[in-house]
């Protein structure tokens, strides 16, 4: 299992664009996603990648994204962030299923369309939250800390209100960083 991508929503897809353009990382405009109001761009750093979606028509989200559209609509009003990540797994199908067993709501498999070092979530409970990924992941967290190793990008999870991540590392020599969004992008 290995880290595949962070989803990064914001407000306004030209503007993080432009904004992520500023801090030096080439993000390519991506297309739309039919059926469900968004649309996106990409910054790519194989193997992982950094996806910023937009909202493109607001009662086809609303009515795609269904209980979860408040949620998504309280973090664009705040200003964007990041809301979730996703991993790539051999047996897509057999980890929706061990998830849903778990009462973990996610949704059907669809396919998809920086060197990221390490994903910081802010969260009332890092050690449970930390426990609880590497359970639900099925991989070893490194003893004594709230991080969760993956292949691609660790995910350490830090206390705060938040409750989403709010801070991306990249590794390289003179990584670019600054703030697009609600997400605060940083050298590792």
């Amino acid at each position: 299992m290995r880290f595949d991508h962070l989803m990064h929503w914001v407000p306004d897809l030209d503007q993080a664009i432009k904004e992520y353009g500023d801090l030096g990382f080439p993000v390519q405009r991506g297309g739309q996603h039919p059926g469900l109001g968004t649309h996106n761009a990409v910054w790519r750093s194989p193997p992982a990648y950094l996806e910023l979606i937009g909202v493109r028509d607001r009662f086809e989200a609303a009515a795609a994204m269904g209980a979860h559209w408040p949620r998504l609509e309280a973090l664009l009003a705040s200003g964007g962030g990041a809301g979730r990540f996703a991993v790539h797994v051999e047996n897509v199908q057999a980890v929706v299923d061990m998830l849903r067993s778990e009462g973990i709501d996610v949704s059907d498999p669809r396919p998809g369309s920086a060197k990221i070092d390490r994903l910081v979530v802010e969260t009332p409970d890092p050690v449970s939250s930390a426990r609880w990924l590497s359970r639900v992941l099925g991989v070893t967290p490194k003893a004594g800390t709230t991080n969760v190793p993956l292949e691609g990008a660790n995910v350490e999870f830090r206390e705060g209100d938040s409750d989403r991540v709010t801070r991306v590392l990249i590794g390289g020599s003179n990584p670019p960083s600054g703030e697009v969004a609600g997400l605060s992008v940083d050298a590792g």
